[in-house]
């Protein structure tokens, strides 16, 4: 069994509906998870090292027009294995093992995480201040216990973190309270803003520039857009602002707000073949997350692509002005 198929498995079991790539496609992403208001978008590599810049720039970018959580799992890096129980970091993307995932999924997160090739713990500041307070502990007193030098103690109280090597004579001291779980956070902005382009542009649209046409295009319209390596070339969100929001806890017990969004998954492509069978894939995927799968080509197909797809002509998207006047196109 290939490990996109345990992976996707090990989230039905807990009741998420899953999305995966299929075999030979090229994606930023393998796994689509989405249960009740949870979204997982999910990259599997071998090595933690294959993780480049411009995948994570991608990746953020998507998990951000998705609300969504990026993690990646990976076993090794080039010079040693991964250790269960750790939360790596690969360009801010959360790397863990396969093991560690599933203990996440049931939430049992790790107290561990990597920096700069140490493993660090974040501390409770307050636990920390109010028991060195009762025991009227000092620096020195505190160094003296944990084999290190007061500076060390100073830096763990401002920076809220210590080291594998004090875990366990600092819990002696303190309680096992003061260790915190780590948590893994969502990424909330942009990494790279997209140049918009102005809405009389009659740019011609040029096989190779055709997709960063239509991102820019709907970028300009005023959605918020992605586009990159995925069975949809383009994610054009429309936020409704107007809407109130509605407050959750999500799996790692934070509290956030939901809004109420339009996500539209564009393909873009002039070859009928290749719009049928993304839109095939794209409808699997509104199903997980629900949304509009819109084609963009030349020419109008003659016969339908997908069961619920929404076909609109390069010529209609370059003169549409307004996103009120595109959502009633492909409304049509």
């Amino acid at each position: 069994m290939s490990l996109i198929k345990e992976i996707s498995n090990e989230l039905t079991k807990r009741g998420f509906c899953v999305w995966a790539t299929y075999e030979g496609t090229i994606s930023c992403f393998d796994i689509l998870a989405r249960r009740d208001n949870e979204i997982f978008v999910i990259k599997i590599y071998k090595f933690i090292d294959g993780i480049t810049k411009s995948n994570a720039e991608e990746m953020k970018n998507l998990v951000v027009c998705l609300s969504a959580y990026l993690i990646v799992l990976a076993e090794e890096s080039k010079n040693s294995r991964l250790n269960d129980d750790v939360l790596y970091s690969r360009y801010d993307i959360a790397v863990v093992t396969h093991n560690t995932f599933k203990k996440i999924l049931d939430e049992e997160y790790p107290f561990l995480y990597s920096t700069r090739g140490n493993y660090c713990a974040k501390i409770n500041r307050e636990i920390f201040s109010d028991i060195k307070a009762e025991l009227n502990l000092t620096l020195g007193d505190i160094a003296e216990i944990l084999n290190v030098s007061k500076q060390a103690v100073y830096r763990y109280e401002t920076q809220c973190r210590i080291p594998q090597k004090v875990i366990e004579k600092f819990s002696e001291i303190f309680g096992k309270d003061v260790i915190k779980k780590v948590k893994i956070s969502k990424s909330s902005q942009i990494s790279q803003v997209r140049s918009h382009i102005s809405k009389n542009n009659l740019f011609e649209m040029r096989p190779m520039k055709k997709c960063l046409y239509v991102a820019d295009k709907l970028s300009a319209l005023g959605f918020l857009t992605w586009e990159g390596t995925a069975a949809f070339n383009i994610l054009a969100i429309n936020t409704n602002t107007n809407t109130a929001d509605e407050c959750h806890k999500n799996i790692f017990g934070a509290k956030q707000n939901k809004k109420k969004e339009d996500k539209n998954f564009v393909v873009v492509s002039n070859d009928f073949r290749v719009l049928s069978k993304r839109a095939n894939f794209v409808e699997e995927i509104t199903e997980i997350i629900p949304g509009i799968c819109i084609c963009v080509g030349r020419y109008k197909p003659g016969k339908a692509i997908g069961k619920r797809t929404k076909f609109i002509k390069e010529n209609d998207l370059r003169n549409v002005e307004t996103k009120e006047e595109f959502i009633d196109v492909i409304k049509e």
